[in-house]
């Protein structure tokens, strides 16, 4: 499996217009209901941008000194926060390394990328210590923030994110990728889980 997902095309053309045109935000909010692929396609989002020759659709080639930087989690020009062990919560420390990291020159990517996951867990200071670098970020840089729970993030977060919804799939176009991303056992479909 590999995003983006056929009913994930718009919104991979328009932000990939975007990058062409050289008009990409600071920061986007991707946000829409749980298993839409939501956190996929922004991770393809990522693996796009820091690619060194993406082809005409965005996609990263998977084999340039970006591409395996990423893959194997040493990109200098990326990173990403979620909740860390058990913790229900993003915390103001990991947030205030994600602003240090955002502050520090680009190495070797046209853009700084930081990719929040699961954005609404973030605590009350984690949220306002965000919104310092949204209110003021640095040149050169994007933050993607992931949420199934938007109504959770602060306004003050929400509105200096571009917004990129998830909506259900068409039906065919879920059933057509189904048929060729599961398989039957004794009469059941087993399929891989999106995020």
């Amino acid at each position: 499996m590999s995003a983006p997902y056929p009913w994930q095309g718009r919104p991979w053309r328009k932000l990939q217009n975007q990058v062409q045109n050289k008009s990409l935000p600071h920061a986007m909010l991707l946000y829409g209901q749980s298993g839409l692929g939501k956190l996929d396609f922004s991770e393809a989002l990522v693996r796009s941008m820091l690619c060194d020759q993406p082809d005409e659709s965005g996609i990263a080639c998977g084999n340039c000194q970006g591409c395996r930087l990423l893959a194997a989690g040493s990109h200098p020009d990326f990173c990403y926060v979620s909740t860390e062990d058990e913790s229900q919560q993003i915390k103001i420390d990991q947030i205030r390394a994600l602003n240090e990291f955002m502050e520090l020159t680009r190495q070797c990517a046209r853009y700084k990328i930081g990719l929040i996951s699961k954005a609404e867990a973030l605590n009350q200071n984690a949220a306002n210590s965000l919104l310092k670098t949204l209110e003021e970020p640095p040149l050169g840089t994007l933050i993607l923030l992931v949420s199934s729970n938007v109504g959770r993030l602060p306004a003050t977060l929400r509105s200096r994110c571009q917004h990129v919804l998830f909506t259900l799939p068409k039906r065919h176009e879920s059933s057509a990728w189904l048929r060729t991303h599961t398989r039957v056992e004794d009469g059941t479909f087993l399929a891989s889980a999106l995020q």
